[in-house]
């Protein structure tokens, strides 16, 4: 660290010692220090010759207003340039900012500060003092409103009116809400519990002018802060000092001063409620239940043992102004009270006759249960005795007509008959037939009719259930009838049937034991010895031919080959597959391998078994087995080779067997496909009956049946189709008219029509009857305009009957609602009961209304509360304001409020409590405005100018071009600052307008170029004449006047050159014989220099020998490099210069060339420059 400081100790020295030789260096002509770089500089690079500033650094201090040097006048600002005099003010601390560079609404005016040295603390009303110089005293808080553009808090000086709440701040004393303890009149603002200017509510603070009342009594409560329904308002007392005894209707009297009388349990006055308990005095009519005060009488609850009507509250136990029911205490006029005792009514009392209007302790409980519409004293409809039920609501007895259906140990359903009128012969299975009525035959014993059970087809008189043994279930005959023949076991059959075959000796059927095929009269087990069970025959039948080793076949059956000589079968013994006559027990020459007899054999095993299974076929039949025979012959005889084939006598018996078999295949088929035809056909008309149900049923079955080849025969299937579809149609129409049919009963019952519950129900039955008839039942309904027009005088007399009660009751209500309204308070509740009366009254018919007694109760009521509501509304209003923002949700809340307010009556204006709200809302968002208006505007002028400048387009060297740029350059200019400030293309105009001058100089130079190269061209063939001298001359005059750019485009320049040559030795020709010494040419090389360096230019000059001639230089930029006769060029500042070398000789002859300076710092320079300018900015 110690190095280091030595190191820069050593350095700073050297800075100085150079900046000291620089300065001497420079001092050899005249010239002034730069007060920015240090530098000394000549006369030609100074730019302010008062304070000596330099041209590189005048750009930083020239007032881009009014060019002046700002490091002069001491101070600019570093946002824009500006002098004082262009800036107004610039900040007196740190000098960076004007009064027009920094916002205007931040910038001090009294102290010269900006906003960013003052910190932002600028009053935003006057601008004339801040938190740093403290001219005036300031609001704290986020408005910084100063003591001249707000009040401020006299006591603690942070807060104004502008920032404090408005309920907070005093404007008696000018102390704000943190002062004041926050006891400022929320009405007026103009008292608080320190100033104490006027005397106040110690809890809401209302002052005496704004509180409606203070407590006259501990004067700690006013009429706003105190329960509304506790204050007093003929005393002045509040709750707390009358016991809380003020009466809530219309507070006008309390216990204290007891104005008027109150009730003893609601407090309720003798002006806000009807009566007052005329017998105990403690229960009003608001504070008993509704119906629980009697009107009549004027008895509370309790004195009157809660009797009163619920309904009406017209009457009582104690008045007895009319009867009542003893249960619900309803009274006759809200009841249908019993015509017999009167002291029940219809929904109290029990067994309820309709009819006759008399209770059951008075018709002696014989209502009927279901309906009530009769009872025994009445007679309307017959009754049960045992039940009471009506033949309305169920089926009596038509014999007797005492019991009915349900009461009846049993009933016929079909004479409606009970039990002891038809001596207890109901068929107890389906109650439909009797001894009496003899609809359907029944059993002699049990009394089943023939629908429940079968009877016995011979004698008709008993049940299979209730006969003994011996039925049978093929006849339906009992063991009398068929002689006790039945089947011993299944019952199935009979002698007298023969429904199945039966043994004649045990009567056993076919089904229960095997019975010979043959006779039909012997079984198996009673037959003797030679039964065949092959084909189940005796040994009568089958001539005693039966297989006497096994029984299993005979020769009437043929089931397997038998020997013609001992019967065995050819599952016994080995018979001659062949002729089946001899096996080999019998027949000495049996061949044994081929199972032929001598006669037969043919000596080959293959063909011998082809031919056995061949003649095993027998008899062709139409089953599966003999199907199976002939094919599995077929195969083998396939199988053989045509040797074998050859060998089998029987084929022709395959051939026949399959011919057969096919033939009997196809009879069946078209056996059975006419069977099924036949069916169809025998259907005949379709009806809806059993007969047509049943019929339809077998066809279907017997198709159903049948295989698809024997379907495809079956030629009338669409007519079975079409008889279905017929019969459901059948069907359905039947049950519509079914139900039409009881529909139409019912309707027919209704009778004539009087205003009673029964002819109600019985049209109400009709109609739930009707309507859930589908559109095409209720089309079969003939009678339905009975229906209709019994509903229609239904409804008329129900109409008459109720059209006074319901005035009465419409008339009653309104007038209560109307008078619960009570006292007209702004609140939900009172609104409520406002709106509720209305909705009454306008519900009431003009009869109706002019009922109504207190109708200007409910106006004066109405018209209290729009009062009270449109003051409140302006006050929200008012209080939506929120804060004042300038957009147009605010100035739509402002406008709201204003119209509330002036909507307002000068009286109920002089009760707005924050009508300054309102105001100051309204200065603040016009001041907004105003601010808005004049950021629009600039904005629109900015806008101008943006659109002017965006249409210049492309750049061309045009008039065209020009004067778009012209024009908004000019409207540019004519912009004030903070406008030119929005202008975000000014860029774009800069970068035109440079454009524009380069094209036109370009384009300028060109011509200059091309007039100079034009009159050097114009030369021609040189001679020794004056006007080729001329010509010489013009040429070299346009060229010599052309700056170095155009010279560079005159690409000729040679020539020009070569003719004054030539001309000048023409002349010396001429002039002198001996050829004069004349200069050719000049070149000159170009120089790199480091600043404030020197060097010597020299220049090569071509001229003949003991030519004279002098040399003259000329630069084209003095303030980079200087050069004086001698060719010493000084480089005075960084940057490119051109050197001109002219050669002149005796004879006039000049010759030109140019060379290029270029001047570069050299890196301790850059260090000096840099250094030096830290040093003076510091």
């Amino acid at each position: 660290m110690k190095h280091m400081k030595r190191i820069l100790a050593v350095l700073m020295a050297l800075l100085m010692l150079i900046n000291g030789v620089v300065l001497a260096h420079a001092d050899y002509e005249d010239g002034k220090e730069c007060p920015e770089c240090g530098n000394y500089r000549w006369d030609d690079w100074v730019e302010c010759y008062d304070c000596g500033m330099c041209i590189d650094c005048a750009a930083d201090y020239i007032c881009p207003s009014c060019g002046e040097c700002t490091y002069c006048a001491g101070d600019r600002c570093d946002g824009c340039g500006a002098c004082p005099d262009c800036g107004d003010i610039i900040c007196s601390e740190c000098e960076s900012q004007c009064f027009k560079c920094a916002d205007d609404s931040k910038f001090c005016i009294t102290c010269d500060r900006c906003g960013e040295c003052n910190g932002e603390t600028v009053c935003p009303g006057c601008t004339e003092t801040c938190g740093e110089c403290g001219t005036y005293d300031q609001c704290d808080d986020d408005c910084l409103f100063c003591e001249n553009c707000a009040d401020i808090c006299t006591e603690c000086g942070d807060k104004c009116y502008n920032c404090a709440d408005e309920d907070e701040f005093c404007q008696a004393c000018g102390r704000c809400g943190k002062c004041n303890g926050d006891t400022v009149c929320p009405g007026c603002h103009e008292n608080c519990g320190e100033c104490e200017s006027k005397d106040y509510c110690s809890e809401c603070f209302y002052c005496e002018d704004c509180g409606e009342r203070i407590c006259t009594e501990c004067g700690k409560a006013c009429f706003n802060c105190s329960s509304d329904d506790k204050f007093c308002v003929s005393c002045g007392r509040c709750g707390e000092c009358n016991g809380e005894t003020v009466c809530p209707g219309c507070c006008e009297t309390c216990g204290e001063c007891s104005t008027y009388d109150e009730c003893d349990g609601c407090l309720y006055c003798e002006n806000c409620v009807d009566y007052i308990c005329e017998n105990c005095g403690d229960t009003c009519t608001h504070c008993a239940d509704e119906f629980e005060f009697c009107d009549n009488c004027d008895l509370c609850l309790d004195c009157n043992g809660g009797t009163t009507c619920p309904e009406c509250a017209q009457s009582c136990f104690e008045c007895e102004y009319v009867p009542q029911c003893s249960e619900c205490y309803r009274c006759e006029d809200c009841a249908v009270l019993c015509l017999g005792c009167d002291k029940v009514c219809e929904d109290c009392a029990e067994d309820w006759c309709q009819s006759c209007g008399l209770c059951g302790d008075c018709n002696g409980h014989t209502a009927c249960p279901d309906c009530g519409e009769t009872c025994m004293e009445c007679n309307e409809y017959g009754q049960c005795y045992d039940c009471y039920t009506c033949e309305q609501c169920t089926t009596i007895c038509e014999e007797c007509g005492e019991i009915c259906i349900d009461c009846a140990y049993s009933f016929c359903e079909n004479c409606n008959t009970c039990s002891e009128c038809n001596g207890d012969t109901v068929c107890e299975t389906c109650y439909n037939t009797c001894a009496l009525c003899e609809a359907n035959p029944q059993c002699k014993e049990c009394l089943t009719c023939e629908n429940c059970v079968l009877l016995c087809t011979g004698c008709g008189e008993v049940c299979m259930e209730c006969a003994a043994d011996g039925w049978c279930t093929g006849c339906d005959t009992c063991a009398d009838c068929n002689g006790g023949t039945a089947c011993l076991d299944c019952g199935n059959s009979c002698l007298e049937c023969e429904t199945i075959e039966q043994c004649a000796d045990c009567y056993l059927c076919a089904n229960c034991t095997t019975v010979c095929t043959g006779c039909g009269d012997v079984c198996i087990d009673c037959a003797a010895d030679g039964w065949c069970t092959g084909c189940d025959t005796c040994a009568d039948c089958n001539g005693g031919t039966a297989c006497p080793d096994c029984g299993e076949t005979c020769e009437s059956c043929g089931n397997e080959d038998q020997c013609g000589g001992c019967y065995n079968c050819a599952a016994c013994a080995d018979i001659c597959i062949n002729c089946g006559d001899f096996c080999s027990m019998c027949d000495l020459d049996y061949n044994e391998e081929t199972h032929m007899c001598g006669n037969c054999d043919v000596h080959d095993v293959d063909a011998a078994a082809v031919i056995g299974k061949i003649n095993a076929i027998g008899t062709v039949e139409l089953t599966p087995e003999s199907k199976a025979k002939i094919d599995a012959a077929a195969a083998a005889f396939k199988s053989l080779s045509d040797e074998q084939q050859a060998l089998v006598g029987n084929f022709n018996t395959l051939r026949a067997a399959q011919a057969e078999y096919k033939q009997l295949k196809n009879q069946e088929d078209k056996r059975k496909a006419n069977l099924v035809t036949a069916g169809i056909n025998n259907l005949g008309t379709i009806s809806f009956s059993s007969e047509s149900n049943k019929k339809i049923a077998i066809a279907k079955k017997m198709y159903a049946s049948l295989t698809a080849d024997q379907k495809a025969l079956v030629t009338n299937y669409d007519v079975l189709e079409a008889a279905i579809a017929r019969y459901d149609e059948l069907k359905q129409e039947a049950y519509d008219q079914a139900a039409a049919d009881d529909v139409i009963g019912r309707i027919s019952a209704i009778g004539t029509v009087i205003y009673s519950d029964s002819s109600a129900l019985k049209i109400s039955r009709a109609r739930n009857d009707y309507n859930v008839l589908t559109n095409t039942q209720k089309a079969l309904v003939t009678n339905y305009s009975v229906l209709t027009a019994a509903e229609a005088k239904y409804a008329q007399l129900q109409a008459a009957a109720n059209q006074t009660a319901a005035d009465k009751a419409a008339v009653e209500n309104a007038v209560q609602k109307i008078n619960a309204i009570g006292k007209v308070e702004y609140t939900s509740d009172c609104k409520v009961k406002i709106d509720e009366a209305r909705n009454t009254y306008n519900a009431l018919t003009a009869t109706q209304k002019a009922l109504v007694t207190n109708y200007a109760v409910l106006t004066e009521a109405e018209a209290k509360y729009a009062e009270m509501e449109a003051l409140h509304e302006a006050i929200d209003a008012i209080n939506a304001i929120g804060a004042v923002g300038f957009t147009p949700e605010c100035k739509a809340k402002i406008d709201a409020a204003r119209n509330a307010y002036n909507a307002l009556s000068d009286a109920q204006k002089a009760q707005i409590t924050n009508y300054k709200t309102l105001t100051a809302a309204e200065a603040e968002y016009a001041k907004l405005k105003a601010a808005a208006d004049l950021a629009a505007a600039d904005q629109a002028a900015a806008d101008a100018v943006i659109a002017k400048i965006g249409a210049i387009g492309t750049v061309d060297n045009t008039d065209a071009s020009k004067a778009k740029i012209d024009v908004a350059r000019n409207a540019y200019n004519a912009l004030s600052y903070k406008q030119k400030s929005l202008v975000t293309n000014f860029n774009l105009l800069t970068a035109a307008e440079t454009k524009y001058a380069q094209m036109k100089k370009s384009v300028e130079d060109k011509a200059a170029a091309d007039s100079a190269s034009a009159k050097i061209s114009a030369i021609g063939t040189v001679e020794y004449s004056a006007e080729s001298k001329k010509k010489i001359n013009d040429a070299a005059v346009a060229y010599n006047a052309l700056t170095a750019e155009q010279k560079a485009l005159v690409d000729n320049h040679a020539t020009l050159a070569a003719a004054q040559a030539k001309y000048d030795e023409l002349k010396a020709a001429a002039e002198n014989p001996e050829s004069p010494k004349t200069v050719k040419s000049v070149c000159v090389a170009d120089v790199t220099l480091n600043c404030k360096k020197s060097t010597t230019l020299i220049p090569q000059v071509t001229a003949d020998d003991g030519a004279e001639y002098t040399v003259q230089y000329e630069s084209s930029n003095p303030k980079v490099a200087k050069v004086d006769s001698n060719g010493n060029v000084y480089a005075a500042n960084k940057g490119t210069a051109e050197i001109k070398v002219t050669v002149t000789d005796q004879s006039g002859n000049t010759v030109t060339d140019t060379c290029k300076i270029t001047v570069k710092y050299t890196w301790w320079q850059w260090i000096i420059k840099v250094v030096l300018f830290g040093w003076i900015w510091y």
